[in-house]
């Protein structure tokens, strides 16, 4: 045995170093933050970023800042705080103010004041940003912010009390050495100080978790208005004009868009099909919204929180929904407009939300693309691509104002029908006299010598003859021809392969030639499933273009002409889950963890907490079945026991734990061993020399004083060995008798 070195302790200065590090990281972990909430924060938030690293690698550069300029500092952001108030939004404009504050705060050198500034600061900045965001990104990075921060806090209270008022000029302890303070940092690193750390910061977050499900939750159906701002980043590019080509653009994109939470379901009803952009106008190889449709609607915005369909929908038999809502987590930036199926008996928003209708087409948008995350849960989700509009032959718009032609024949020609209005864009085929002719010979070809009244019908006869003529590819090349003529046409008239724009626009003017009246789609098809949270990724590949053909009997029906698709569904019937591609990559996994912090965190309401209490509940039922039944069970092999006869064979055990103790007793008394040393052993593990030498020297000295004296006591012995025992307790290490002899010796005595 020896004695315990101290460790040795990092003095005034370095805990000024280890100071200003964390107090830099704790702003770090903030600034970051900003990078979920709007690219428009992105420039500051990165040049606040180097600014910190910079301070962080080299504390001495903040000291060759002039005076004026710390002194200026404040003043300065105040003015460029006042001028952002007045060209932009609250909110933008505070983030932008607490980012700057931090950064100031950071960089310059710090009282202990200062440094309680710095974390007020370093948490307004997570608190409004993680107001604004969902990303599972930020949660990891809450918990290292409140790890550090609690270090930090706890680092400053020490340094306060340590400095007694009286703290090192900041010159002194900028100039430490970077190798020497690295090396002076792993000469005190101390495990049990980190397992502490670590303990206290796991008992913070449980004691946040449980905090967290117990407090109440309303449905307030309403969110903080003043929260909320959006960005005109669109990632999708889904809009009111789609050419040839962008949505296949989309497709290049592997990112997840959406995330869609089916709940326990084995099979759905139909491949999912999400409606976001409805086009009646095509012209040139572009679909677009027709002028009269975007007058109509025009860009009012109402306040929502509940869609629910119109009259003649909500009266439709909706025996095909699906009975379980669907929750939709649409990533921010993604479109402005709503991913919705082509029937649902109502659409509940997480918030309140300023949305522009389209009941012509029924589809709903923001007004700009939300930059946070736009949950929306849908109840009766139904995927059987009817879309009932029972006023579509009624309805009369106004037409907008004529293209004036001069009497050229050239346009005259081509261009007859560009700017109609509403329905009459849904018949236009907006080509050359020549090339209506063609369209006209392939319809007679597609039907044959029947005449084809059925819009079902006559979809399934055009998806079949697309088919036979082009495959599918996201590589397109027009043959050669006319440069003026119409690319769709041009296409049609070759073998070349197309991708989902090209036969939705093909089918389109097919139909329309046949006096169907048709529109194109935009939005999300399908989706893979992820095994690990259940659920449909839906990604930016996932972008799909379709069509819509009039039945004539008051409803729209969904035609996809892509090859490989579905065509024109008949029945829902349902499809199994497995039949959906699985995603079990690590990607997905990741994914899956977002979806975990969306389901558990973001979606967490009373509904969820009424769920976790039942659990706990039936998992306390549970435990105390168990505990019941083991504790009968052990009652019982007890009785049984106790009323076998009771013979060598069966009560043997007794006597061979009874000669068992006996002999541990005998070895810790000849080795002077006592149980009072086992215990506190395995408490504390082998205590110091010193310390047990004055335990059993106060053990000796009251047993001395006492008139009553064990039958081996004998006085020489006992003031021998506390004298020995004095020596190892107060003597220098090389002066002490063997200890383990004189402990033993005092054991037996005792």
């Amino acid at each position: 045995m020896c004695a315990v070195k101290r460790r040795p302790q990092l003095n005034l200065e370095e805990l000024l170093y280890v100071r200003w590090i964390l107090g830099g990281i704790l702003a770090l972990l903030s600034v970051w933050t900003v990078f979920y909430v709007d690219p428009a924060h992105w420039p500051l938030a990165i040049l606040s970023s180097v600014s910190i690293a910079t301070a962080i690698i080299n504390p001495r550069i903040p000291g060759r800042v002039p005076r004026w300029v710390w002194r200026a500092g404040v003043p300065l952001i105040a003015v460029v705080f006042a001028v952002d108030l007045m060209v932009n939004d609250l909110i933008p404009a505070f983030i932008r103010l607490n980012t700057m504050l931090v950064t100031w705060r950071a960089v310059s050198y710090r009282s202990r004041r200062e440094d309680l500034q710095l974390a007020m600061l370093c948490l307004f900045l997570i608190v409004i940003t993680g107001v604004l965001t969902v990303s599972l990104a930020f949660a990891v990075q809450i918990l290292l912010f409140t790890g550090v921060g609690m270090i930090f806090l706890f680092l400053v209270n020490i340094i306060h009390d340590a400095g007694d008022g009286a703290l090192p000029a900041p010159a002194q302890w900028t100039l430490l050495s970077r190798r020497r303070f690295a090396r002076r940092l792993w000469q005190v690193f101390d495990l049990r100080v980190i397992g502490l750390t670590v303990a206290l910061f796991v008992a913070v977050i449980g004691i946040s978790v449980v905090i967290f499900l117990a407090i109440p939750r309303y449905d307030t159906e309403a969110g903080l208005g003043m929260f909320k701002f959006s960005t005109e980043r669109s990632v999708t590019g889904f809009s009111e004009n789609i050419a040839l080509g962008e949505v296949t653009d989309i497709q290049q994109d592997n990112s997840v868009a959406m995330r869609v939470d089916v709940g326990e379901v084995d099979a759905i009803d139909g491949v999912p099909y999400w409606r976001m952009v409805v086009l009646d106008e095509y012209g040139s190889g572009m679909f677009r919204v027709s002028k009269a449709v975007t007058a109509h609607v025009g860009a009012r915005s109402y306040p929502y929180v509940e869609i629910l369909p119109d009259k003649a929908e909500a009266a439709r038999p909706r025996e095909a929904a699906h009975p379980e809502p669907w929750i939709v987590y649409m990533e921010g930036g993604i479109s402005r407009y709503l991913p919705l199926p082509s029937g649902f008996t109502s659409v509940k928003l997480k918030e309140f939300y300023d949305l522009v209708p389209n009941s012509i087409f029924r589809i709903y948008s923001l007004e700009k693309p939300s930059a946070t995350l736009l949950s929306l849960k849908i109840e009766g989700v139904d995927f059987s691509g009817v879309i009932p509009d029972p006023g579509f032959p009624a309805l009369d718009l106004p037409a907008p104002q004529t293209l004036v032609t001069a009497g050229d024949p050239e346009v005259e020609n081509r261009f007859p029908y560009r700017f109609l209005s509403y329905p009459a864009t849904t018949r236009a085929v907006p080509v050359s006299r020549e090339e209506r002719a063609w369209l006209a010979e392939v319809v007679r070809e597609i039907v044959g010598d029947r005449k084809v009244t059925d819009a079902r019908e006559f979809a399934v006869l055009a998806c079949r003859y697309l088919e036979s003529h082009h495959r599918y590819s996201r590589q397109v090349s027009l043959p050669e021809g006319d440069p003026g003529a119409d690319p769709v046409v041009r296409w049609l008239r070759s073998d070349s392969p197309g991708h989902c724009e090209f036969f939705a626009a093909a089918f389109t003017l097919l139909a329309r030639t046949a006096g169907f009246p048709t529109r194109a789609v935009t939005g999300f098809k399908g989706g893979t499933w992820n095994p690990y949270e259940g659920y449909f990724m839906v990604r930016q590949s996932d972008a799909h273009a379709w069509c819509e053909i009039f039945d004539g009997k008051g409803a729209w029906l969904r035609v996809d002409p892509t090859p490989g698709a579905e065509g024109v569904p008949g029945e829902p019937v349902p499809v199994p889950v497995a039949a959906f591609t699985a995603d079990d990559s690590f990607s997905a996994y990741l994914d899956s963890l977002r979806m975990l912090w969306y389901r558990r965190i973001v979606s967490f309401d009373e509904r969820s907490q009424n769920l976790i209490a039942e659990s706990f509940r039936n998992f306390g039922k549970a435990v105390w079945i168990w505990i019941s039944a083991a504790g009968a069970t052990v009652r019982d092999g007890v009785v049984a026991w106790v009323n076998s006869p009771w013979t060598l064979e069966s009560k043997g055990d007794l006597l061979y734990i009874a000669i068992v103790t006996l002999v541990v007793a005998i070895l810790m008394r000849r080795l002077g061993i006592g149980t009072s040393d086992v215990l506190r052993w395995f408490r504390h593990g082998e205590r110091p020399v010193r310390e047990r030498a004055g335990e059993l020297i106060l053990a000796l000295e009251a047993r001395m004083l006492r008139r009553r004296k064990p039958r081996r006591w004998d006085e020489a012995t006992a003031e021998r060995i506390l004298r020995e025992l004095i020596v190892i307790r107060y003597g220098r290490p090389e002066s002490w008798p063997d200890p383990w002899r004189v402990f033993r010796a005092a054991r037996r005595l005792l």
